[in-house]
């Protein structure tokens, strides 16, 4: 077990243990930075994005220690570490015949490649969606902060979604 004390305070606290098989046990999920959050606000009146830009997702389904920004789009990371990225989407079926892509910035910057890339084509352009997801690591120091970039026609529903967690922190 880690324990530690607060500054001022009399008795310590247990933080960390590692279990008898080896299992890390934190004493608060807060903790994990994990965040979970799905259907980007950023739509047109037929429910996809008309333009390229950055998703702001509006619905959080695990949302711990506040660190994505619904307004903006920004998972800022709270500690220096490795982090995992991934974003799921789906294509809207009204969207125009051509390439769509995702991929990740930080801190305003393009971060790597393209992670998911599709190539629409004409005929596929009424009453069929298709599936645009890709997963990214990313180095992150404290107030760093990725946002997924994606082309026109994406489908702004439950099925477009972005998950990041912290993989290990760095001291």
């Amino acid at each position: 077990s880690f324990w530690t004390t607060a500054d001022g305070a009399n008795s310590a606290t247990e933080r960390l243990r590692i279990s008898s098989n080896g299992d890390l046990l934190y004493s608060q999920s807060a903790y994990n930075y994990a965040c979970w959050y799905k259907s980007p606000t950023n739509s047109s009146s037929n429910a996809a994005t008309t333009s390229a830009g950055f998703l702001t997702y509006g619905t959080a389904l695990i949302a711990n220690s506040n660190v994505y920004n619904t307004s903006n789009g920004r998972y800022t990371a709270p500690v220096d570490g490795l982090y995992h990225i991934r974003a799921n989407g789906l294509v809207d079926n009204n969207a125009a015949a051509g390439g769509k892509y995702i991929q990740l910035y930080k801190n305003g910057s393009t971060y790597g490649s393209q992670i998911a890339y599709n190539t629409r084509l004409s005929e596929d352009s009424t009453n069929r969606y298709q599936l645009l997801s890709g997963t990214g690591i990313m180095f992150m120091s404290a107030g760093d902060y990725a946002q997924v970039y994606a082309s026109d026609g994406m489908h702004v529903s439950n099925e477009t979604n972005l998950i990041v967690y912290l993989i290990r922190a760095t001291i």
